[in-house]
């Protein structure tokens, strides 16, 4: 009796089995032309044939110039030789900084411009003279000009202050953007982790003093102090509640804060983007210029 109903569940398992794949030849038989077909990958958004057919998140920075290319490789084209060899760039702009990510996508490159102002930029990105950001290396970039390939060096000198000092601003503008959109948002979050009290000189009021609030270091973090007296924000004197209250208001729209600060007898100016992560190719950080006197 037992082995009848073992042959039994034997049977009905095989037949289960027949149906399903049964089931499976009649659906092959009906879309022959989507089974077993690979879905061809986004090309990345790339533009130079050096680096064309690499997919984001590949290493391949250290296959393109490590070792492994010592040996000229035909289907990245360059190596560590020919990379020195490549004519340095005649742009009108510096480089000073560079975030490196194995990722391409994620590397970034800051220039300053012949005006002192700073910008940062990700490959694919336009300079000047039409030239386009290529690459981004860890001690350089690749720039396509004129349909030639180009170099530009970090400096030489200080290149380890330089680049710390842009790893600060990119973490800044990080915070500054989140700090904003809190603010936006709920602004009370934003008002306990710094004091804001209203400074007056000669009886009448100047601006907005800063203060330590739970947040030991959030003054510091943008370059602030306590004490500091805020008497400008966004083209508007702060020396009225209702001129404070418009520029605050204003702050929810707008895409860039600029403020001026008294520190003692000196006025410091500020300039902040509202700039998320992904677009830190606009961004312009904080940079402050400093000013003898008052307002």
């Amino acid at each position: 009796m037992g082995r009848k109903i073992l042959h039994v569940v034997l049977v009905l398992a095989i037949s289960r089995e027949l149906a399903a794949m049964t089931w499976l030849a009649w659906e092959i038989s009906r879309s022959p032309a989507t089974v077993g077909t690979v879905s061809p990958q986004r090309e990345p958004d790339w533009t130079d044939p050096l680096v064309m057919r690499l997919s984001p998140g590949t290493d391949w920075l250290g296959r393109l110039f490590g070792e492994s290319a010592v040996a000229k490789d035909v289907t990245y084209g360059m190596d560590r030789n020919q990379l020195d060899k490549m004519p340095v760039s005649p742009l009108n702009i510096l480089l000073i900084g560079v975030l490196f990510d194995e990722n391409p996508a994620k590397s970034l490159a800051a220039f300053l411009d012949p005006f002192g102002r700073e910008k940062i930029r990700r490959i694919g990105a336009l300079l000047p003279e039409g030239a386009k950001l290529v690459a981004i290396l860890q001690d350089r970039v690749v720039v396509l000009r004129n349909g030639i390939r180009e170099q530009l060096h970090l400096p030489d000198e200080g290149q380890r202050e330089t680049l710390a000092r842009f790893r600060a601003r990119v973490e800044q503008q990080k915070e500054v953007s989140r700090v904003w959109k809190t603010f936006t948002e709920k602004p009370e979050e934003v008002l306990q982790l710094v004091r804001m009290n209203p400074a007056e000189k000669d009886g009448k009021l100047i601006g907005v003093r800063l203060d330590h609030g739970q947040d030991a270091g959030f003054l510091g973090r943008f370059g602030l102090k306590p004490g500091d007296i805020i008497t400008w924000l966004n083209g508007e004197k702060l020396d009225s509640y209702e001129k404070g209250m418009q520029s605050l208001r204003k702050l929810n729209l707008a895409q860039t804060m600029q403020f001026k600060v008294l520190r003692g007898e000196e006025t410091l100016e500020f300039t902040y983007n509202r700039t998320s992560d992904e677009k830190l190719e606009e961004a312009s950080f904080g940079r402050g210029e400093t000013h003898r006197g008052g307002l």
